[in-house]
């Protein structure tokens, strides 16, 4: 199988080549084909690969001369995984020698998100945020799989929060914005006292 590593979100070029059962190209195969593409995972935030513009899984029109197609794979998934084609008749499964073997890379941090929900604090109570995580466009936490480069490091935080600032007579809103990073993920608790 042919084998690559590219990043979620980036166009990639790849080449479908027809051939018959003994190895050789057909070079008769030509024109546009009606293909369906299948094997990558949708995104955590539920994006979908795409093959010349059009969602995995459905028809996609890719024009052949002389055997060989060529389209724009674009994955959303940080992930391991095997791309396979099929005209209909004939396909790539079934043997992994006729797929296209991808390391799918995080892009690189696009936001930061809680890892849950904060719950009801009390006004004026200190409470602990949950961590937070930086993720790509897509979602995938930025954690250095597959070789890409991770979101670590010390980080300062902004809050953006809703309602009048601190509290209606007395209290000052404090939040820690000091924040460490791992592998995509804060390290630091996040003290945070809030009188609003």
């Amino acid at each position: 199988a042919a084998a690559g590593t590219i990043v979620a979100g980036a166009s990639q070029s790849i080449t479908v080549t027809a051939y018959d059962n003994t190895n050789a190209a057909v070079t008769g195969y030509a024109g546009d084909k009606s293909l369906t593409f299948s094997g990558l995972a949708n995104a955590p935030d539920s994006a979908v690969p795409t093959v010349g513009g059009v969602n995995l899984g459905s028809v996609t029109t890719v024009s052949f001369t002389s055997g060989a197609g060529t389209a724009n794979l674009i994955a959303k998934k940080a992930e391991i995984a095997s791309l396979d084609v099929t005209d209909g008749t004939t396909t790539s499964t079934g043997d992994a020698s006729y797929d296209i073997d991808l390391t799918v890379q995080h892009a690189s941090a696009d936001h930061l998100k809680f890892s849950s929900n904060v719950g009801s604090p009390t006004a004026g109570t200190s409470f602990n945020l949950p961590s937070l995580q930086a993720v790509d466009a897509y979602g995938n936490l930025a954690d250095g799989g597959n070789g890409a480069a991770a979101y670590s490091g010390a980080k300062t935080i902004a809050y953006t929060l809703s309602g009048t600032a601190n509290g209606p007579d007395s209290g000052t809103d404090s939040a820690t914005t000091a924040v460490s990073f791992t592998a995509g993920a804060s390290t630091t608790t996040l003290a945070t006292t809030l009188h609003r």
